[in-house]
C-alpha cells in the first residue's frame, strides 16, 4: 500500500513537468496567439483523463500483484481519494491567486472546476471496471517516461524523496478528512440545533459592510443585501459573503435581478 502511494507520488510529479512543459505550453501559446480561449475546457478535461489513466492503470496493476478483497476495496479507494486531492489541490491554488489578482477572468473559467475534478473521480471508477479506456500510445509512453526517469540515479533519488514527501502528505491528509468526518458524525448525533444557535450568533456578529451579499445554498445563487428574492431565502439555505468574488469561486451564479457587480 505505501509503495502505491509512493509511486503516485512519483507519477504526480512527472506527470506535472511533462504535460505543463509539453502540452500546455505550446497549446496555451497558440491559443494566446490566436486571442481565444475556447480550448482550455477540453485541455483540461484530456489533462485530467490522462492523469486518471496513469492512476488508474497503476491501480489496476497492484490489484494483481496483491489479491485478495482488502486490495480490491483499498487501492480504489486510496485511488480515488488521490485523484479528488490532486485535481482539488491545483484548483483551489490557482482560484486563491486568482482571486489575489482579481482576475475574474480566470475565477469565472474556474468555476466549473467541481464538475471537472467530480467527472475525473467518476471516470477513475468506471476505468476500473473498463480498463481499456485508459490504454492509449499517450498514455503508455508517459509510463515510459515516468520509468525513465525513475532509473536515472540523480533525478530517481530526487523523484523518491518527492514521491517520500507526498507519501507522508497524503497520510497526513487521510488522517485529518478522517477526523473530519468523525467529528461531522459525532456532531450530527448531538443535534444540529447546537450548531445553528451557533450560526446565527455568528452571524449577528457579522459586520454589515460584510453582508453586502447574500447566497442561497439551495440554488447556488448570490443577491445583494437589498434584493428582494434574498429576502426570501429561508434562513438553512442562507450564507453571506464579503465580496462577489468570493461568491464567485464557491460556485454561484449572480442573480438575474439585482445583477451584483463585481468590487475591486
Amino acid at each position: 500500500m505505501l509503495e502505491y502511494i509512493l509511486y503516485l507520488g512519483i507519477i504526480n510529479i512527472v506527470f506535472s513537468l511533462v504535460w505543463n512543459f509539453v502540452f500546455v505550453l505550446p497549446i496555451s501559446l497558440l491559443l494566446a496567439l490566436f486571442k481565444t480561449g475556447k480550448g482550455t475546457y477540453l485541455l483540461k478535461a484530456f489533462g485530467h483523463y490522462l492523469l486518471v489513466s496513469l492512476i488508474a492503470l497503476l491501480t489496476l496493476s497492484m490489484i494483481q500483484l496483491n489479491p485478495g478483497i482488502g486490495s480490491l476495496i483499498l487501492f480504489p479507494l486510496i485511488g480515488a481519494f488521490i485523484v479528488f486531492e490532486i485535481l482539488g489541490s491545483n484548483s483551489y491554488e490557482l482560484q486563491k491567486q486568482a482571486a489575489m489578482e482579481y482576475d475574474y477572468e480566470i475565477l469565472s473559467r474556474l468555476r466549473f472546476d467541481g464538475l471537472f475534478i467530480i467527472g475525473a473521480v467518476i471516470l477513475f471508477i468506471v476505468t476500473l471496471f473498463v480498463p481499456i479506456i485508459a490504454v492509449n500510445p499517450l498514455t503508455l509512453w508517459i509510463f515510459k517516461v515516468i520509468d525513465w526517469a525513475y532509473n536515472l540515479k540523480v533525478i530517481g533519488w530526487l523523484l523518491g524523496i518527492g514521491g517520500f514527501l507526498f507519501l507522508l502528505s497524503m497520510i497526513w491528509k487521510g488522517i485529518l478528512v478522517s477526523g473530519m468526518l468523525i467529528g461531522a458524525v459525532v456532531g450530527k448525533i448531538k443535534g444540529g440545533d447546537r450548531e445553528r444557535e451557533q450560526e446565527q450568533a455568528e452571524y449577528a456578529t457579522v459586520p454589515t459592510s460584510e453582508r453586502d451579499y447574500i447566497g442561497n445554498k439551495k440554488t447556488l445563487t448570490f443577491h445583494r443585501s437589498d434584493c428582494y428574492q434574498a429576502e426570501q431565502i429561508s434562513y438553512e439555505n442562507v450564507v453571506w459573503f464579503e465580496s462577489s468574488a468570493d461568491a464567485i469561486i464557491q460556485g454561484y451564479e449572480p442573480c438575474k435581478l439585482c445583477n451584483p457587480e463585481f468590487e475591486q
